[in-house]
This record gives structure tokens, C-alpha cells and sequence, in this order.
């Protein structure tokens, strides 16, 4: 039946390929069979002989070498007998070396006779004791040694710090007995005296040469004079052409008083109280504590950047408000210094007012001197009041208020003493003498 469906020439093919199989099929008995017999014979082999060396190492003869003879000088010791070398072949036309000459005894060494320790020369450091009470000899300039850090305050609130790289020029504020104030832009912070180039730019005599293990220099005190007045100490170089702060001269003269009498005079004689228990010329430290803040934590301090100010000032946060309406809250204090850290104006300042003004009359720029606040919108309007708070200190009440919501945006009260006032119209006439 299958021969029938298979083609012509198929079957031949079919054929072919069966031998092919069967051919191939033969060799797998013969393998089955041949292993036995391989194993068989490879189990009768006698064992292969270990490997040996062709090459066989001579016997190593060591000869003793005599001792050293004694020698009847302790001193001097004999060098061991060399064992003889072979001799060398010369190459044809080569003279032999000289032998080498016999090694002398060599005696022992002497110990060398101590020197005495020579002394080098102290290096002279600046006395900074001397130049705490004289300002009037320090730089207005130094650079920096190390990285510092320069806290950041935009309107007058901390808000982070920027840090600056090894020699950036920063102004000199103040030197103190630990070290230096400096300043760069409008920010400023206390540094160390080895991190600024100060005591390579101060003269020789100023230098005085002090020992290694000198004892540190203690905290001066500022002098007082004898008729316990004080030397009230503005920023330096405030005498200066105004430029283009001209405008900011003449707004502050505005708003002091008219009767206010110039005063040039650095000394203060009376001090009057401010603001609940603080006074003029007190210590920062002092103030914190009248006026219920932490002593401790004590932010740095910031040139006023108003040009008819040269003092600094320092800003404190509040919690709750301490004047004025009960639904005006004064939530920042900024606490105004000279430059020996001596209170002479306080301002509060209320951000977010609740309570209903009317709108100013004067049509000013500025509405916060001490941080130098101005608006910026035509329909935003200030203005500022003066009024006598003590006989002795006037109240500086500025407004900054929103012509189309009809409300006020800042309160702020500055409390300044007459005799700083009677010295900022000094220093407002003086710069304007130079402007002519």
C-alpha cells in the first residue's frame, strides 16, 4: 500500500540513506566492547617512575673563618680576614686594578659638647590695649586671612548669612580688646585679629615685642573722664561730600525740630532716660536686660545706612506689643549704638497695623529712618509727626499708608534723645557745607 504513494526515483534515495544509518550503527558495539579491554590493560601497566631532576646541586662547603686576634689597645679594633676570592680573567691589553688601600682602625666617636640655645628674636605684635582707646589711629581698611561669615539682614530682619573668601578688603568699625568689627557692604561681624592683615598694616611704633607665653590682653574698659562724661563715638569717615544722599539730608532736617541747636561736641554730660528704664550711653548689654530681652543671644550689628545717622543698630524680634494700640502689634526693636556699643535712640516698628489712621499730610520719601525704609508706589503716602516724649527725649511717630485700601501698613516710633538729635543737625550741616 505504501509503495503506491512513493514517486519514482524516491525508493533509491530511501535506500541510500538506510546504508548510511546502518554504518554508523555498527560503531557503537564496537565502542561498548573496547572499553573493558582499555581498562583492563591500562590496570596492568606497571607505575610510571617519579620525576628527577636532570640537574644536581653541589654539596655546600663552608670553611671557618678564624677569629680576630686581640688587640692590647682597647681602642682599637683589627677588620675579619676576607675569605680570597677566585681570580678574575683579564681581557688582552687591560692592566689589573689597584688593590685597595688596608682599612685604618677608626677610634670611637667623641660625643660633641653641647651649644647653648641661641635666642631668636620675639616678633613685635601691635599693642591692641593702646589702640582700643585711640581710635583715631585705626586703619579705615584691612583684608581677610580666612573665610568669614557676614550674617545677612534685609530690612532689618536676619535671613541667613553670605560667607567671604581670603583676601576681600572690609572696613574696620571698631577694634576691641578680643578683636576687630569689620564691615562689608552694610553687614558687619566681630572677627579674630590673626584672621584680618591688620597687624602686618599697623606701623612698627605701635608695635610693642611680646614673649610666647605672654598672658592674653584683658578687656579694656572705655575710659571715662574725671567729670563722668562719656565720649559718645559716631562711624567713621561721616564727614563726607554728600553726593547723591543729598535728598536724605535734607528729609531728616525736615522732620527735627526747627529749635533744635547744632552740638559738635563728642562728650555727653547728662544722661536721660529713653524708654523705660534706659538711658542714654548705656551698655547694649545693660538695655537688653531694662527692656526684658535675652542677654545672650545678641545679634551683630549694622551701619545705619540713612547718610545722617553714622551710628549702627541691632534688630530684636517681639512677640507681643508693648505701646501704643492694643490691636497694633510692634513686632521689631531696633536698639540704635555708637560705636563703643552705647545705647542713644530705640525705635519700634509695627509691620501689620490693625487700628484705623487717617491718612498723613506731609508728602515724605522715607518712613523708617534707621533701616532707611522708602515707598516705592505713588499711591502710597508718608509721613511723620515729632512730639515731645520727656522734656529731654523727642518721639519720632512715622506712617507709611495705602491711599486706595485706606489703611496703614507700618507704624514706627523712634525715641530719640535731644542732645543725638542736636548732633545729627551737626552732622546733616556739615555735609551740606561740603555739598556747596
Amino acid at each position: 500500500i505504501f509503495s503506491l504513494n512513493i514517486r519514482p526515483g524516491q525508493s533509491k534515495t530511501m535506500h541510500v540513506r538506510h546504508k548510511q544509518r546502518l554504518g554508523w550503527a555498527w560503531l557503537l558495539p564496537l565502542l561498548i566492547l573496547g572499553l573493558p579491554l582499555a581498562v583492563y590493560f591500562a590496570w596492568k601497566m606497571p607505575p610510571r617512575p617519579a620525576w628527577r631532576s636532570f640537574f644536581v646541586e653541589a654539596p655546600v662547603v663552608s670553611e671557618a673563618i678564624p677569629a680576630p686576634a686581640e688587640s692590647e689597645d682597647p681602642l682599637v679594633t683589627e677588620a675579619p680576614m676576607a675569605v680570597p676570592a677566585e681570580p678574575e680573567v683579564q681581557a688582552p691589553g687591560m692592566t689589573a686594578p689597584e688593590s685597595a688601600p688596608p682599612i685604618a682602625a677608626v677610634p670611637e666617636e667623641v660625643p660633641p659638647t653641647p651649644e647653648p640655645p641661641v635666642e631668636t628674636p620675639t616678633t613685635p605684635a601691635p599693642d591692641w590695649t593702646f589702640l582700643v582707646s585711640n581710635p583715631e589711629l585705626w586703619p579705615t581698611e584691612t583684608r581677610l586671612k580666612e573665610s568669614v561669615d557676614f550674617p545677612i539682614f534685609v530690612n532689618g530682619k536676619p535671613s541667613g548669612s553670605m560667607r567671604k573668601l581670603p583676601g576681600i578688603t572690609v572696613r574696620v568699625l571698631k577694634i576691641k580688646s578680643d578683636g576687630v568689627e569689620v564691615a562689608y557692604g552694610e553687614d558687619s561681624t566681630s572677627v579674630a585679629f590673626d584672621q584680618t592683615t591688620l597687624a602686618e598694616q599697623l606701623p612698627l611704633v605701635l608695635k610693642k615685642p611680646v614673649a610666647a607665653s605672654s598672658p592674653p590682653v584683658q578687656a579694656a574698659a572705655t575710659p571715662v573722664p574725671d567729670d563722668g562724661s562719656v565720649t559718645l563715638t559716631p562711624l567713621q569717615n561721616w564727614q563726607r561730600p554728600p553726593g547723591a544722599e543729598l535728598p536724605d539730608l535734607i528729609e531728616l532736617l525736615k522732620v527735627l525740630p526747627r529749635d533744635t541747636v547744632a552740638d559738635k561736641s563728642f562728650k555727653i554730660t547728662e544722661f536721660p532716660e529713653i524708654f523705660k528704664g534706659v538711658t542714654l550711653m548705656m551698655p547694649v548689654a545693660e538695655a537688653l536686660g531694662e527692656l526684658g530681652l535675652s542677654k545672650d543671644l545678641i545679634p551683630s550689628r549694622t551701619a545705619v545706612p540713612h547718610s545722617a545717622i553714622p551710628f549702627y543698630y541691632r534688630a530684636f524680634p517681639f512677640k507681643y506689643s508693648i505701646l501704643g494700640e492694643p490691636e497694633d502689634w510692634f513686632n521689631f526693636l531696633y536698639v540704635m549704638t555708637d560705636a563703643n556699643d552705647r545705647v542713644v535712640g530705640l525705635q519700634f516698628v509695627c509691620e501689620n497695623p490693625q487700628s484705623k489712621n487717617a491718612a498723613p499730610k506731609q508728602d515724605l520719601q522715607t518712613y523708617n529712618f534707621v533701616v532707611k525704609r522708602r515707598k516705592s508706589a505713588t499711591t502710597l503716602a508718608v509721613g511723620a509727626t515729632v512730639t515731645e516724649e520727656t522734656p529731654e527725649v523727642l518721639l519720632i511717630e512715622s506712617m507709611l499708608y495705602d491711599t486706595r485700601r485706606n489703611r496703614a501698613l507700618e507704624l514706627d516710633r523712634l525715641y530719640l534723645p535731644k542732645r543725638i538729635a542736636a548732633f545729627l543737625r551737626h552732622v546733616i550741616e556739615a555735609r551740606l557745607d561740603l555739598a556747596e
